[in-house]
């Protein structure tokens, strides 16, 4: 079988349609091969309406490791949890994905000193400073 050293066509039109049946397989897809040149789009849909759509592109964003995927999930955890923290399982998913994608030896240093900034700056976005010391917590790099 052959594997895909980037995101093969077919995966990019679903992820870029409108389709919501298609776009959780295509996710699944890009979360398996951890494809790093679909990073915007799968930020993207992180503001997707569906749940799944969502929690799937965090984990995308979380197996590939760019740090660029880091202050996006980070931003989509800070909305979640400013509303009224309807979605466990969401939160869940997106704290585990951030903890994903600092632990990736590509991101980690970066990640690491912008969830460092955001903890030291905490009264400009406290939610924000939650979930950055829960992560760093779980890494063991706090500061």
């Amino acid at each position: 079988s052959e594997v895909f050293e980037q995101t093969p066509d077919f995966v990019k039109s679903i992820l870029h349609g409108t389709d919501p049946a298609l776009i959780p397989a295509a996710l699944q897809l890009t979360s398996t091969y951890a494809w790093p040149d679909q990073v915007a789009i799968l930020i993207k849909l992180l503001d997707h309406d569906d749940l799944t759509v969502k929690r799937l592109a965090a984990e995308c964003l979380g197996r590939i490791g760019h740090p660029e995927g880091a202050s996006a999930i980070l931003d989509t955890w800070a909305k979640v949890f400013d509303q009224t923290r309807q979605d466990r399982i969401l939160e869940h998913s997106l704290l585990y994905s951030l903890i994903e994608l600092t632990t990736n030896s590509t991101s980690h240093d970066s990640t690491v000193e912008m969830m460092t900034h955001v903890i030291t700056n905490w009264r400009d976005r406290p939610a924000h400073a939650y979930a950055a010391i829960k992560v760093l917590k779980e890494i063991n790099s706090l500061p």
